[in-house]
């Protein structure tokens, strides 16, 4: 995806415009500004913080998510005793091995927090595999962040039946919050044909950028979970 923000855009601060998903990028036409800065789009805002429950097959979120979906703010509240969307399993088969999954966890408008996973069985060798796999966000759903899991070397680990903790019915588990960094770089022009000066790399969102009075043109790109976005304004 490529797009381009001109005055109208900048004028009417349309944040359903300039939008950008994971590994995508734009041109920002900076002309006539001193600033501009990265801003959610259909993201979080602030991380619900993804951990076990006292109950061990099940997590929780221990503080409050903002996020947005659709233009609108919305907030969720701590949430425990969450339970895994479907019956996932890792290394069904018992095959001889140590292996991974990876889930995705997500919440709506509504407030109903689901999870996903690229196969209802996973047997990865590492857990960036695992996470590498990680699916899309569903529509109409903002991303909370991701659980992985180990199983146990050579038998099967399954989902709201076998516990998150390390060392007991697993080998490792890690949750891990979503978030999204920006890159930035000053270009010649609106087709980026030629970066001017190094480019800016681990900017968070809500970054202020000062616009140099000589470049009126900024390459930017976003990565982080898959179905992170930022806006641009």
């Amino acid at each position: 995806m490529s797009a381009i923000l001109n005055d109208a855009v900048r004028k009417e601060f349309l944040s359903s415009v300039g939008v950008l998903g994971d590994g995508e990028s734009m041109v920002v036409d900076v002309r006539g500004l001193t600033k501009f800065s990265f801003v959610p789009g259909s993201a979080l805002r602030a991380v619900g913080t993804l951990a076990v429950s006292a109950t061990a097959e099940k997590f929780k979120t221990t503080t409050t998510a903002t996020f947005v979906i659709a233009g609108a703010t919305l907030t969720k509240a701590a949430t425990d005793l969450l339970v895994f969307s479907g019956s996932y399993t890792i290394n069904t088969a018992a095959a001889v091995g140590d292996f991974w999954g990876a889930f995705l966890v997500q919440v709506n408008a509504a407030g109903t927090i689901s999870t996903k996973a690229v196969s209802t069985d996973q047997a990865y060798t590492t857990e960036a595999l695992a996470i590498a796999a990680l699916p899309s966000v569903d529509s109409g759903n903002a991303v909370l962040g991701y659980i992985t899991v180990q199983a146990n070397s050579d038998v099967d680990w399954e989902a709201n039946t076998d516990d998150l903790t390390a060392a007991s019915d697993c080998q490792a588990v890690n949750f891990v919050d979503a978030g999204a960094t920006v890159s930035y770089s000053a270009v010649d022009s609106l087709t980026a044909t030629a970066h001017i000066g190094t480019p800016t790399t681990g900017a968070t969102l809500g970054t202020m950028v000062t616009v140099a009075a000589a470049w009126p043109f900024y390459l930017v790109s976003v990565a982080g979970l898959a179905g992170a976005r930022v806006a641009v304004l």
